[in-house]
């Protein structure tokens, strides 16, 4: 009936006050933690202890270690967590498909959301991005900026979460995105089809007009999706 009691270890928790401490908001990010002395002497731990907590926070990107210059909670937007759900998801069996069933589920909101507060900063790199699209004539190119393109709209959605989502699924995208821009050529025999959709949604988010640019955010992936049955 009972589980027996397992007693924690001291690494572990010291992890959890600073884990703690951040969900509290009283350490934010970039700020900076105590020398790895100060932090013995303020958990009353060995200095190995508080340097296997350090480690193990930046395996999950909590930390950012810098050469020389001390230990920083780290920013989310880079943060290591990403790559093992990327490995997950490959362990898992995941495909493409279910790629696109989540992407639309998210990305149609982000665009809603991208022409309500996208900000002028914003605004201007969405436009310089698009000009590079039309400019752009290599597939390698075209990939890299199809996935900024999807990037700058998750963060002008200004929502983290979806930021965050994103993040972690471009991660995953980047086995297939080649594979999703073939097929569109393929189908429509017209490369430029992507750029026009792409186009649309920009125009849309600039302009503020948000249920136009979550409807045709939802047709650029509908289109997507049609691809993947011809």
């Amino acid at each position: 009936m009972f589980q027996p009691v397992k007693t924690k270890k001291i690494y572990e928790m010291i992890i959890e006050q600073i884990q703690a401490m951040i969900l509290s908001g009283k350490l934010k990010t970039g700020d900076k933690l105590p020398s790895e002395r100060v932090l013995a002497e303020q958990f009353s731990a060995s200095r190995a202890s508080i340097r296997e907590a350090i480690r193990s926070l930046e395996i999950l990107g909590v930390v950012e270690c810098r050469q020389g210059g001390g230990n920083f909670i780290g920013d989310y937007k880079r943060s290591n967590w990403i790559e093992p759900i990327s490995l997950m998801f490959k362990l898992g069996g995941g495909n493409f498909d279910e790629i696109l069933e989540i992407r639309t589920v998210i990305e149609v909101e982000a665009a809603r959301l991208a022409a309500i507060r996208i900000t002028e900063e914003q605004k201007v790199a969405f436009i310089a991005l698009i000009e590079a699209f039309k400019s752009a004539t290599s597939e390698e190119e075209l990939s890299q900026l199809d996935q900024q393109f999807h990037i700058i709209i998750a963060e002008a959605s200004h929502n983290v979460l979806i930021d965050t989502m994103m993040r972690a699924i471009q991660a995953i995208l980047k086995n297939f995105i080649e594979e999703a821009r073939h097929s569109i050529n393929v189908w429509d025999q017209d490369s430029g089809v992507l750029l026009l959709q792409h186009c649309k949604i920009e125009e849309a988010i600039i302009a503020g007009r948000s249920e136009e640019a979550a409807l045709n955010m939802k047709e650029h992936f509908a289109m997507v999706v049609r691809s993947r049955s011809q």
